[in-house]
Order: structure tokens, then C-alpha cells, then sequence
């Protein structure tokens, strides 16, 4: 056992920072700074270290019905990190969370597959040949990047595996309480899979054990987090009925593909790269035909409700209850490789095809991650050039941002160059607040009245991205403004008056 642990920590660490750090784009993505999500939380981040989250930030003019206290991750976050050390590495504290969940998978995975090292090695190659292990692309950087589904993936999937392998009903009980503590205080949808999930796994283990620890889990976090968890269910309620109401339609067509769009949400198509979970559970199914295996049973049935909700909600009618694989995602992160390699064990698989059939399948991620980060663009470091160009030697900042679409301004806040921008406060997004504000997100309305009610001083134009069938001409607004600064892909614009 400690032989196992002393090979496939190092090599389970040393593959997610080589990867990050190796990968030319994936690198320059990720030290250009934070961005996308990533860039709405680090602003958060700088508002959490002076404000309880009970006032409004006055940065951000996207607010909701409800402002949130911190969550989980966010304390986590600015606990032990600077703003500037967030904004140079904000790989670091998932880094630091992935860190926690090898460990975690190393002492879990012990009473299920033994301690042989040829097993262990194993599990460090399925393990890392998971999806979310090796193939990075614009779903799955937010699991490197400032961004909470790490750590709800992380406590979601100690709690699943914890159940499966069960020490003791004790230890079961307490430790996946704490886990899901985790888990329901970090995100909107991490408390979702846990609520949908975790009954059905009950039900189809015939063990209280996951609906216990739920319960438990409920009741602190209504004794210790009250305010929070009450407010950020409402707002979750608010957000899942304007998203049902306004999920885009397919366009107009005929024939299978057509009926097919029709039918399933967008993201049915991520759903093979899960493969691995169904066959997960096929195996233990097999297992547990063969002999009394309380491991096989339990994993079985807490993967096999990942699943069952996965497919209810790949159905484009409950798209709006988030992306579906997701849900297997968060769930059987752990999980799936101790099962795979338990029942490899069980059933006498050759130990040489699961090396290849794992290797294979990793080399495949890394080469696809490879290509595929070239794809993922970040105009932090553009942006920051041109607002040094634009504003140097100036003692006054822009007022209001207003950008196309939204989020470019959020650049200029958070390196210091402005005052306010439509970014997302810790918030919920009502329905009203999303017709006054965008013509179609994440597009803002583009009119010199509502340049005239928000006070917008300055603009940033993405010329690429500009939407014409909007906003009509982009020469039309660039003539009626002073251009302060620009290269190929954007303009700094500040209005007349400013």
C-alpha cells in the first residue's frame, strides 16, 4: 500500500502540473490571468476581502434580486491567496484542491483494490485517462482555472466513493456529512447533483446512508450558513425558471438530426467521453452477478444514478437543470477508476490489456488537449496593453465600462482602470435584469439611451466579435467616440464628455 501511494502521488501530481505548465497555449491561457467565469470570480474574490457580500459591489452593475455572501470556495480562495498571486497563477488553488483529491483517492481506493503496486499503477493511469484529467478544452479549464466545480467536484466524489468502499458506517456517515457540508455551500450546481442524486443512489442501494449524510449535511449548513444557503436556493430557484422559459430553440429542419436536436440538450454531445462510467457499471454489474461484493453493489448503484440523472437532464426539455455530464462528472471523479480497476482485479482481466486500453485512451486526451488549448483564446494580456496605452500619464479612470460583449470591461476594473463595468455580482439572474441590460447575451443593448441611464464613459470594442444584425455599423459608434488606444482586435473608446 504505502509503495502504491509513494508511486502514483508524485506521478498523479506531477502529470497535472506538467501538463498545465508544459502545453504551450494551455499556459499562456492560463497566465495571461483569469478569464471567462474565472474573471467574475476573481473580481468577487477582491470584493470578499473587504465586504461581507451583504451590499452591493459597486463594480458590478449586474445585480440580481439577492446579493450572496461567500461561498465556500471564495474563502477558501482569498484565505490563502493575494489578488496579484491570483491573477499571475490562477491555476494555483485548484491545483492545490486536485492535490487533496489524489489523496483522497489513494486512501479510498485501498480496501477496494488491494495493495499491489501493479494495482495502483493502474488506477493512476485510468485515473488520469479520465476526461477531466487529461483533455482540456473551453468545458473542462474551468477545473484548472479560479472557478468553484473543482472542489464541488472533489467533496462530491470523496462522498461517492466513501459510501462505496465504506470503512465503517461511522466514519461513512461523518466523513461523507463533512463532504457534502462542502459540496452544497460551494455552488448552486453542486447542490443540485446532490439532491437529485444521491435519493435515487439511496433507493437503488437500499442504504440510507446517502440521504442521511444529505440530511445531516442540510442541517448544518441551515445552523452555520443560514443566510447564504436560504438565499442562494431562492436565487437558483429564480435562475433554473428563467433558463427553462428562455432556452433557445432548434432551428427550423427535418429528419433524424433535426428530431435529434429537438430533442436533447447541446451538451449530449460530450456524453461519450464518459464512456468510462458505463462501463464502470456493466463490469460491476458482472461482479456482483458472481459473488456477494458490498463494494461492486454500492458503487454500482451511486454511478448508476449519476447516470440515470444525466440522461433525464441530456432531455432538452430539463436542459435548463445544467449540463448534463456534469452530473457524472461530479459524481464518479473518484469513483469510476477504483471501480474500474476493482473489477479488473475481480474478474481476472488481463492486468496488460487494461495498461494498454488505459494509455491509450490518455495519450489520446493529452494529443486532443494539445490541439485543441490553441482554441481557447484569453485577451487579458492584450487588453491590459492597450488600457496602459490608453490611459498612461492620465490621473482620471473611466467611470462606467460598457463592452462588447460584456465581460472584455471586466479586464479593465480589475486591473484598476475604471470604476464600474456589467459584471455578475455574487448574484442570482433575475428575469427583469436580463431584458433591461442585454439586447442577447452576453451582448449589452447598444443605444445612446442606455449609454445616457447607466452614465457608460468609455467603451471596449471587440472588432471580431462585433454582432452587426445588433448593433448595426461598428464605424457608426467608433466615429461618434474618441478613440484612445486600438490594434487589430479592439478599440478603446471614450464617449463625448469624458
Amino acid at each position: 500500500m504505502v509503495s502504491g501511494y509513494l508511486i502514483d502521488f508524485p506521478m498523479l501530481l506531477a502529470f497535472r502540473y506538467g501538463l498545465m505548465r508544459a502545453g504551450g497555449p494551455l499556459r499562456r491561457y492560463l497566465d495571461a490571468g483569469p478569464w471567462g467565469d474565472a474573471l467574475a470570480y476573481f473580481l468577487q474574490i477582491q470584493y470578499y476581502r473587504q465586504h461581507s457580500g451583504a451590499e452591493p459591489d459597486t463594480r458590478c452593475l449586474f445585480r440580481g434580486n439577492s446579493l450572496h455572501t461567500p461561498s465556500w470556495y471564495h474563502k477558501f480562495a482569498l484565505t490563502v491567496w493575494a489578488d496579484t498571486t491570483l491573477w499571475s497563477k490562477p491555476w494555483l488553488p485548484n491545483l492545490v484542491l486536485y492535490t487533496f483529491g489524489i489523496i483522497c483517492l489513494l486512501f479510498l481506493s485501498n480496501a477496494a483494490i488491494g495493495g499491489g503496486v501493479v494495482a495502483y499503477v493502474l488506477l493512476a493511469l485510468i485515473f488520469l485517462a479520465q476526461v477531466d484529467n487529461s483533455l482540456f478544452d473551453e468545458r473542462t479549464i474551468h477545473y484548472l482555472t479560479i472557478q468553484p466545480r473543482l472542489l464541488g467536484l472533489v467533496s462530491l466524489s470523496v462522498h461517492a466513493a466513501l459510501f462505496a468502499v465504506m470503512p465503517s458506517q461511522t466514519v461513512a456517515i461523518a466523513g461523507g456529512t463533512l463532504a457534502l457540508l462542502l459540496a452544497i455551500n460551494t455552488s448552486v450546481f453542486s447542490r443540485q447533483v446532490a439532491y437529485f442524486v444521491l435519493p435515487l443512489a439511496a433507493l437503488l442501494s437500499w442504504n440510507i446512508i446517502p440521504v442521511l449524510n444529505l440530511g445531516l449535511a442540510t442541517a448544518l449548513s441551515l445552523t452555520f450558513n443560514r443566510a447564504e444557503f436560504v438565499e442562494s436556493f431562492g436565487a437558483h430557484w429564480r435562475y433554473a425558471v428563467w433558463y427553462f422559459k428562455n432556452f433557445y430553440r432548434t432551428r427550423e429542419g427535418g429528419g433524424l438530426s433535426h428530431f435529434v436536436r429537438r430533442t436533447f440538450a447541446p451538451a449530449v454531445r460530450y456524453l461519450p467521453r464518459y464512456l468510462d462510467s458505463v462501463l464502470a457499471v456493466a463490469l460491476l454489474g458482472i461482479v456482483a452477478g458472481h459473488a456477494d461484493d458490498p463494494f461492486a453493489r454500492r458503487a454500482m448503484a451511486m454511478i448508476g444514478a449519476a447516470l440515470i440523472v444525466c440522461a433525464a437532464t441530456a432531455l432538452r426539455k430539463l436542459a435548463s437543470l445544467g449540463e448534463c455530464w456534469r452530473y457524472i462528472s461530479f459524481i464518479c471523479w473518484i469513483l469510476t477508476p477504483i471501480a474500474l480497476v476493482h473489477a479488473v482485479l475481480a474478474l481476472h482481466i488481463s492486468l496488460l490489456l487494461a495498461y494498454l486500453v488505459a494509455s491509450a485512451v490518455l495519450l489520446c486526451n493529452v494529443y486532443r488537449t494539445f490541439r485543441l488549448a490553441g482554441q481557447l483564446g484569453n485577451p487579458n494580456g492584450e487588453i491590459a496593453e492597450l488600457l496602459n496605452s490608453a490611459f498612461a500619464g492620465h490621473v482620471a479612470r473611466p467611470s462606467v465600462w460598457w463592452s462588447s460583449h460584456f465581460r472584455y470591461a471586466s479586464v479593465a476594473v480589475a486591473l484598476g482602470f475604471g470604476a464600474t463595468t456589467f459584471e455578475i455580482q455574487g448574484t442570482d439572474l433575475s428575469e427583469d435584469l436580463m431584458v433591461s441590460l442585454f439586447a442577447r447575451y452576453p451582448y449589452l443593448r447598444c443605444d445612446e439611451e442606455f449609454f445616457a441611464t447607466h452614465r457608460v464613459t468609455h467603451l471596449l470594442i471587440a472588432k471580431h466579435e462585433w454582432p452587426v444584425d445588433l448593433y448595426g455599423s461598428m464605424d457608426k459608434i467608433i466615429g461618434a467616440c474618441r478613440v484612445l488606444a486600438e490594434n487589430s482586435h479592439f478599440v478603446i473608446l471614450a464617449r463625448p464628455g469624458a
